[in-house]
This record gives structure tokens, C-alpha cells and sequence, in this order.
């Protein structure tokens, strides 16, 4: 299996449309879609872009088809952060490693966020589509279709 299949199959179990995952990862619209249709690689930038906005992924899945899909939940979050220890005896590599770690996590945290931002923002955008297509939302009501 190609990394082209694994990733169908990582849109698949995240529930995703195509349009929705190119959004997430800075593609231009149908990209996904073409490659899939001819079997393609996936390019370097392509595939960076892939891991730094879906921090869940399984690097050695999608490149090499080992493991499990999606990360664990250990591997996934970064180990908790231990401050130093109070007082002035702390030496400035300790404090230095500790935000270092500190910001490691809150690095972590911004991606995690941003790759929701960008998954809601493409379901938005396609049912605003449906919306101008007439393809409304169950329980929308008839004035609201009229508009």
C-alpha cells in the first residue's frame, strides 16, 4: 500500500471529506483527489505539511505502513513538566531545560488547535457550499431555506 492509500484511509477513519483535509494541509483544491486517481507519490513538502498539521498521524504508518495508524495517546503528549526546584541553588540549565520542555508542550498544544481550527473551517466552507446549493442541513427550516 502507497502513502496515497494510507492517507484515504487516515481521511476515512477521521471521518473527513477530501476538500476538508487539502484545506487542513494547505493543498489546492482536488490535489488529494488527483493523486489518489493515479496512484501518485505524495511529494516531500506535501507530506511535511501532512505531519505538522496532523499531529495524530503515525509517521512510520504513513511512510512505511508499520504500526498503528494514529499516535497513542503517550506518544501524543508530551511527558509532564516538572518545574525546578525553588530557591536560589537552581542553576540556569535547569531552568533553561524546563522551558525549553515548557514550550515544547505549548508548541504541541498550538498544533493540536490549529489542525481543529483548520477542520472546522473547512466543514464550515462546504456546508456554506451545500447551503448555496440547496443541500440543507436536516432540521433547517422552510424560512430559512427561503432566504
Amino acid at each position: 500500500m502507497k502513502i496515497i492509500n494510507r492517507l484515504n484511509a487516515y481521511i476515512t477513519q477521521k471521518g473527513l471529506k477530501r476538500q476538508q483535509f487539502e484545506a487542513i494541509c494547505g493543498m489546492s483544491n482536488g490535489y488529494f483527489g488527483k493523486q489518489l486517481t493515479r496512484n501518485a507519490d505524495i511529494g516531500e513538502s506535501i507530506l511535511t505539511s501532512i505531519l505538522d498539521n496532523c499531529p495524530d498521524i503515525n509517521p512510520e504508518w504513513l511512510v512505511l505502513g508499520n504500526g498503528q495508524m494514529l499516535k497513542s495517546k503517550a506518544e501524543f503528549a508530551p511527558p509532564p513538566i516538572e518545574p525546578p526546584p525553588p530557591g536560589p541553588a537552581v542553576e540556569s540549565t535547569q531552568v533553561i531545560a524546563y522551558l525549553e520542555r515548557k514550550i515544547t508542550e505549548k508548541e504541541t498544544e498550538l498544533k493540536e488547535a490549529y489542525y481543529e481550527i483548520g477542520r472546522l473551517n473547512a466543514l464550515v466552507e462546504q456546508l456554506k457550499k451545500d447551503t448555496n446549493k440547496g443541500n440543507y442541513a436536516p432540521g433547517t427550516s422552510e424560512l430559512e431555506r427561503k432566504k
